[in-house]
């Protein structure tokens, strides 16, 4: 399984939402008015990130649209596994 659609299965055990599991769904912004992802569901998503990939994600990490899609939260994770 692919990093994207690994993320997406994670966003979506925090939030099921149909769009997620289509490859569009890999742009929307999270917190938009679409997925509607809150302030925890956010933290529940990097902590289950952290948590399968065992990695650590920083402050830095979690800023600057970063995380605002699955596709950005995939690229980060990506740089941090390789």
């Amino acid at each position: 399984m692919d990093i994207i659609a690994k993320v997406a299965e994670i966003a979506y055990r925090i939030k099921p939402n149909p769009l997620l599991k289509k490859d569009a769904g890999a742009e929307l912004p999270l917190t938009g008015t679409l997925l509607q992802f809150d302030a925890i569901d956010m933290c529940r998503f990097a902590l289950e990130l952290m948590a399968f990939y065992q990695i650590r994600l920083t402050a830095e990490d979690l800023c600057d649209q970063k995380f605002n899609t699955i596709r950005s939260a995939a690229e980060c994770i990506s740089g941090k596994i390789s």
